[in-house]
């Protein structure tokens, strides 16, 4: 799904229980509209290790989604 990936980038993804795992890159990913239409998201962290693809109900309000 990612258009770009910047592999330098170096985080961590932290949970509501203390526990943290490893980003391993950051890039954008394009999604398409319930309208068709297709939009970039820009900041998304790639996660190898998280099970789930989460996206950020606020981020998206944010963009304008």
């Amino acid at each position: 799904m990612f258009m770009q990936l910047d592999e330098s980038v170096r985080a961590n993804v932290s949970f509501g229980d203390d526990s943290k795992i490893p980003v391993k890159a950051k890039g954008k990913i394009l999604i398409r509209l319930q309208d068709g239409r297709h939009q970039f998201i820009s900041n998304v962290y790639y996660v190898p290790n998280m099970k789930k693809n989460i996206l950020s109900l606020g981020a998206t309000v944010r963009k304008g989604l």
